[in-house]
């Protein structure tokens, strides 16, 4: 929840320090202490979300380009560092996914293929909001069965959730969750305000 918390954040100060006339100090030491925060938190998800918001909240007509390359410039500085200085938490939470051989990775190709028979099996309605945990143990287990020996890692593991907002918004409200979320898109598309960054 930290790393949510802070790819909400994030985007919301840059688009401070690159529209304001003079940025306050205390928004660098913020948006500082949250890229290391964030980088500690070792969410990638929300590594990506902040790096989608971050850019989203520079395309503005009032955007300071200058500020906004040097920002750009000290942010990758500093997450350089909290590299160097946590690698536990950071390069090796990254190699696990983009290496795609950890059994993170395995196991999220687990999840996804029982979060996408569960909404084969209700495709219009889904299963219902906050049902994925209830219902994953079947559709998981059936995923296993199916794929076959070696097809995921070996694992004692029961997740409450898809691991994939689509996926599990497909898996608990069907179609017509899926409506709603292209309908939020298409209005966020249309928001022009600082949220609009965070929102992204």
């Amino acid at each position: 929840f930290l790393g949510v918390y802070l790819a909400l954040a994030i985007p919301l100060m840059v688009r401070a320090i690159v529209s304001v006339e003079s940025p306050r100090v205390l928004y660098l030491l913020g948006i500082a202490l949250c890229l290391v925060a964030l980088g500690l938190s070792g969410s990638r998800s929300a590594w990506l979300a902040c790096a989608a918001g971050s850019v989203f909240a520079t395309i503005h007509r009032d955007t300071r380009v200058p500020r906004a390359i040097a920002l750009a410039l000290a942010s990758v500085v500093l997450t350089l560092l909290v590299v160097y200085l946590a690698p536990g938490a950071t390069r090796a939470r990254a190699a696990d996914v983009l290496g795609g051989e950890g059994d993170s990775a395995g196991l999220r190709f687990w999840f996804w293929r029982g979060a996408w028979e569960m909404f084969l099996a209700q495709p219009l309605l889904g299963v219902g909001p906050g049902n994925f945990a209830y219902w994953s143990p079947l559709y998981l287990g059936d995923a296993i069965w199916e794929g076959g020996p070696g097809a995921y890692p070996f694992n004692g593991f029961h997740t409450v959730y898809a691991h994939n907002d689509l996926l599990q918004a497909l898996a608990e409200y069907g179609v017509l969750g899926i409506a709603s979320v292209v309908l939020f898109a298409g209005l966020l598309v249309r928001c022009r305000g600082p949220e609009w960054a965070a929102l992204v």
